[in-house]
């Protein structure tokens, strides 16, 4: 990360994170979408386990979208997303070279 992208994470990382959740979640779906946002925010490996029935699928992927949208801007390479040209060259059965350039 950059500087300035740093700067622009440890801002993100201060505010608790809100969830969208399709209805109102139980307390133990907060707390497993909490923990599994700081896990990923920290780069860690998380070990998560919760009894059938409470959500575990939807907290997932809830709590790892949320992570994905507030740091949006800052996964985003502006390097990557301008308009760059690219030549790709493959070798054919007759031993010629076909170049094909793309933008």
């Amino acid at each position: 990360l950059r500087e300035g992208d740093m700067m622009a994470s440890e801002e993100i990382e201060k505010k608790e994170p809100v969830f969208s959740f399709p209805y109102n979640p139980y307390d133990i779906q907060t707390e497993f979408m909490t923990n599994l946002y700081k896990t990923i925010s920290e780069k860690q490996v998380g070990i998560f386990e919760s009894p059938t029935g409470t959500g575990k699928s939807l907290s997932i992927i809830c709590g790892a979208l949320q992570w994905i949208i507030d740091h949006e801007s800052i996964l985003e390479d502006p390097i990557s997303s301008s308009s760059t040209t690219s030549t790709t060259s493959t070798t054919t059965s007759e031993n010629t070279t076909e170049t094909v350039k793309s933008s």
